[in-house]
């Protein structure tokens, strides 16, 4: 009786190592983006970022926004891949922050293998404005800027605000990028990383325009919808070929575009204009002028870690030292003690 039952058992464990059972994995979605209207659909739908999260969209031609004016994806938190094509004829002249082809890129979100040409123009008291995005949480690689930008704050060719988790990789920027204060050829203001990039463009190269000058000591400054009367000390302050400011991570980066403009702006440099963060294993070949803390690869170094480390450092010194003291003084002691004895 136990030898047939071992034998079923048998029989049905050979049969089952014969059927295969199929398992079927998570399928990611792809979207294909052929033409303008597929585009204006998608941002249209990209008002939340739950729509792109988990998504590919993936770009099929090149398209010319020529005409479609203020076109911006407002949320990309899944994947937009340009597929080695790109998209033109951008214009944006709406008066917001957190500006560009994509206003934000999420946690998730990516943007790669994309060239973008536009025509941007700010207002007073914008911030984060990009030519491939305004704010950036995610990852930009692989991707090239054109055109021309012009902006208040956080001014930046590939981004304008590149957030703490934000990664920049491998980007280009050929564009001519202004503004005010943190203006970047690659970002304006950077907590995160900016690895392997590129910039050629020109970065607050524009003149003051010839004028009265009052009795301020005000101008009246060239760069499209800035504001009139702005003084020289706060025009184009921390301007860099990479970065206008930056307190995290530059790396293998280079700059070949001309930064600043002569006697205008504080803290302006080759790579960044005023950095606390770490930068390494960069290089700049363009020229750079400035009125103030101008430098090659770094215009202003505002080492902010490694003074508090210093300072710890002289603090827990100083104890010992005390401490040594007072040791040297009860050695002295015992041996005047031991002399009188």
């Amino acid at each position: 009786m136990k030898k047939r039952i071992y034998a079923l058992f048998l029989s049905i464990a050979l049969l089952a190592s014969q059927i295969s059972i199929p398992v079927h994995a998570e399928e990611v979605q792809v979207v294909s983006i052929h033409d303008a209207g597929e585009l204006l659909l998608m941002a249209e739908q990209c008002r939340t970022e739950s729509f792109s999260t988990g998504k590919i969209f993936r770009l099929e031609n090149d398209i010319d926004l020529s005409g479609q004016e203020n076109l911006s994806v407002p949320v990309m938190d899944g994947t937009f891949d340009g597929n080695g094509y790109q998209i033109t004829g951008i214009s944006l002249t709406e008066e917001v922050s957190d500006y560009g082809l994509f206003r934000y890129v999420g946690p998730n979100g990516t943007i790669r293998n994309l060239t973008v040409e536009a025509r941007i123009e700010g207002g007073e008291g914008q911030e984060n404005i990009g030519i491939i995005t305004g704010s950036n949480e995610g990852m930009i690689e692989d991707c090239k800027s054109r055109g021309t930008l012009s902006a208040q704050h956080a001014v930046g060719g590939i981004a304008g605000y590149n957030e703490a988790a934000g990664i920049i990789r491998r980007c280009v920027n050929e564009a001519q990028v202004d503004g005010k204060d943190a203006t970047g050829g690659i970002t304006g203001y950077s907590e995160g990383l900016v690895e392997d990039c590129t910039n050629t463009g020109a970065v607050n190269t524009s003149q003051k325009v010839p004028g009265e000058m009052s009795g301020d000591g005000s101008v009246t400054i060239s760069i499209p919808n800035a504001v009139a009367g702005l003084t020289s000390d706060e025009r184009a302050n921390e301007t860099g070929g990479i970065a206008g400011f930056s307190s995290g991570s530059i790396s293998y980066c280079k700059n070949e575009g001309t930064v600043g403009h002569e006697h205008l702006g504080f803290a302006v440099g080759g790579i960044v204009g005023r950095q606390s963060g770490a930068v390494s294993y960069c290089s700049n070949t363009g020229i750079v002028y400035g009125r103030k803390n101008t430098g090659g690869i770094t215009g202003y170094f505002d080492p902010y870690e490694a003074v508090a480390y210093d300072r710890d450092i002289g603090e827990e010194l100083e104890k010992q030292l005390d401490e040594l003291s007072d040791l040297a003084d009860s050695l002295s002691d015992s041996t005047r003690t031991l002399g009188d004895h």
